[in-house]
């Protein structure tokens, strides 16, 4: 979670990325991510799961 929201900030931080994925950022905030986590967990989705590198 914590790359996530690192990632989100570092693109946010730079107006050439920014435009660039407007509409996928509209209404982001940093706070909300934990809670939508728990409630996709809390509905069934996996959760723990890390991607293959």
């Amino acid at each position: 979670m914590t790359r996530i929201v690192t990632r989100n900030k570092e693109i946010l931080a730079k107006p050439e990325l920014t435009n660039a994925f407007q509409d996928d950022f509209y209404g982001y905030n940093d706070d909300r991510l934990p809670e939508m986590y728990k409630s996709a967990a809390f509905n069934g989705f996996e959760v723990g799961w890390k991607p293959n590198m």
